[in-house]
């Protein structure tokens, strides 16, 4: 492993981050493959909201603010809307979810979280087949089980807490 895998093992922001970044290499060694849904929407609304804002401010540049009036209040509505849907959508819809994918009919999606100064990684994993009800099982386990001293993240003891949930 280069140093440039290297976390700092004191900071639980950056082994959350870690960890939360390796669960779909896993995944997909597992044969899942990733659900991009979430993440699409959320770069979908980040983008629309971007391109109102561009789109007004080149119309204020070309015409001046007196033409543009009408123009800047509606985009001004509109991108309070755009931003209220992103937020509405990270906190409400998104929640946490750092891995969304299937196996088949199998589906699976995993939320995480940390406390600030808690280094327990908490997950919780949803699973749901076609025709039965979703199963959710929460688990938890200190950063340190998968990595090593100096902040490598060591994939196989991370990969059998992630599997052990399943």
């Amino acid at each position: 492993m280069t140093d440039d895998n290297k976390v700092p093992i004191y900071s639980v922001p950056d082994l959350k981050n870690a960890t939360d970044d390796a669960i779909a290499p896993i995944f997909t060694s597992l044969g899942y493959t990733e659900d991009h849904t979430l993440t699409d929407v959320r770069l979908g609304l980040g983008f629309f909201g971007t391109a109102i804002a561009a789109i007004t401010f080149a119309a204020d540049y070309k015409y001046g603010f007196d033409s543009t009036k009408t123009l800047v209040t509606v985009a001004v509505a509109l991108y309070f809307l755009v931003n209220t849907a992103l937020t509405v959508w990270v906190w409400k819809v998104q929640g946490g979810v750092v891995y969304s994918g299937h196996n088949g009919t199998k589906k699976v999606k995993i939320a995480s979280k940390a406390k600030k100064y808690d280094p327990t990684y908490h997950i919780e994993v949803t699973i749901q087949d076609e025709k039965k009800a979703p199963i959710v099982r929460k688990d938890d386990a200190k950063f340190m089980a998968w990595f090593d001293e100096q902040g490598h993240l060591v994939r196989k003891p991370l990969e059998a807490f992630l599997t052990q949930a399943l």
